[in-house]
């Protein structure tokens, strides 16, 4: 077990609310074999309804994968192995009613589900739950990993202790992940922002209180107006996940690319009520992709010109050499081609200008000028070596600090 798999194994089993992760592969594979899964919802539900012995069919090939402790409290299980072995004596008459409701939801393909009902304690008490389960990203096919929470909802004072022990629990995460969280009450205006909106972006929380004005001012003016209108038209939406990248101001003025990721909660009319999400500082991986960019740029241009330079006849013959010094790297790409007269040295790297007869070489002259362009902006310097009718090299030095292009 990975460290971060150790953090989050102990998050799963601290927290107050009850959680199972469950394998429902086997109930994908039961709905096919029935002939149930992709038919018409109503034609499941009914097909289900009619035949009790089918759903218990059902529940027999549910795989428990793993449970919290708040499960066996749930469950006034005397054990994790107790509640598990007995976990069948939990459904009561609306329990298999709610399995029903789940089975059609799988028939359909769908990746989550919502609900109430009840449940059935190992010594014979019922309990009214608020049931919810989501597949696991990257489980959508198999259905190999289910998250399940399973919530006591007739005693008041276990959900408000719940939700102030994983407040706590959310804290803490919050402050371990290298990303910026936010909680956005949409009723009351109210955003609260995790540690990383100041260990990354720099706020300091005792001199300002976020809202959602405070979001909007913070991003860029060239971003805001499309930011403002995905945001609206997601709330609007069934979409649960939101994600868009735009550039945000840290408290010391300075915009950052971000990458902005979020999931919302909305009551039984399905109205949104509560925005949830992350910003995650992308800036140094924007700029890699652009070296990248670049690194490609530079390899394909060097190399089609001594492919396109090719003397008549010969085979092209193209190699690359390395060597450094104290302070720089030192490239050399040569080639077997036509070659360059010593006067045209500094003149092809200027844009637009051409040597041959554009009928003979074809191309837009503007190459070995970009070339030039990404080698000086990593503060480098490239120059050309060449000999008529025996071939060029082009020798280019790069200081060891910067991000070499190849």
């Amino acid at each position: 077990m990975t460290k971060n798999d150790a953090k989050y194994k102990t998050i799963f089993e601290v927290t107050p609310i009850p959680i199972w992760e469950e394998d429902f592969s086997g109930i994908k594979n039961l709905l096919i074999k029935k002939g149930l899964y992709g038919k018409d919802a109503s034609f499941v539900e009914d097909t289900l309804k009619n035949d009790r012995h089918l759903v218990q069919e059902f529940i027999s090939v549910i795989k428990i994968v793993d449970f919290n402790d708040a499960c066996v409290r749930l469950h006034h299980a005397k054990s994790k192995e107790d509640l598990k072995e007995n976990f069948h004596a939990l459904f009561t008459p609306e329990g298999y009613e709610l399995v029903v409701k789940q089975l059609v939801t799988k028939s359909q393909g769908l990746t989550s589900f919502e609900d109430e009902s009840t449940t059935r304690t190992l010594d014979g008490k019922h309990k009214n739950i608020s049931f919810k389960w989501k597949v696991v990203p990257g489980f959508e096919d198999s259905l190999k990993s289910v998250i399940i929470t399973t919530e006591d909802i007739t005693e008041e004072e276990i959900l408000k202790q719940g939700l102030k022990e994983l407040l706590k629990r959310y804290h803490l995460v919050t402050k371990a992940k290298f990303e910026a969280i936010y909680d956005y009450d949409l009723a009351t205006d109210m955003l609260i922002w995790g540690e990383g909106f100041r260990s990354i972006f720099g706020y300091q929380f005792d001199k300002i209180k976020p809202n959602y004005s405070t979001w909007k001012d913070n991003i860029h003016p060239d971003n805001v107006q499309d930011v403002i209108e995905s945001v609206e038209a997601y709330l609007k939406s069934k979409d649960d996940n939101w994600q868009k990248e735009y550039r945000f101001r840290k408290a010391n003025g300075q915009y950052v690319h971000v990458i902005d990721k979020s999931l919302v909660l909305k009551d039984l009319d399905g109205n949104v009520y509560r925005m949830i999400g992350a910003l995650q500082d992308i800036s140094e991986i924007k700029q890699a992709n652009d070296e990248l960019k670049s690194r490609s740029q530079f390899i394909q241009n060097i190399i089609s010109n001594a492919i396109k330079y090719r003397r008549k006849g010969v085979d092209p013959i193209i190699k690359l050499d390395v060597n450094e010094t104290d302070t720089h790297w030192k490239f050399v790409i040569s080639d077997n081609g036509i070659g360059i007269a010593d006067e045209y040295f500094e003149r092809i790297f200027v844009i637009f200008q051409r040597l041959h007869n554009k009928e003979e070489y074809s191309g837009t002259r503007i190459g070995l000028a970009i070339c030039k362009k990404i080698i000086e902006n990593l503060g480098g310097k490239i120059w050309v070596e060449s000999e008529e009718n025996k071939g060029s090299r082009f020798l280019f030095m790069l200081p060891k600090k910067a991000q070499i292009p190849i």
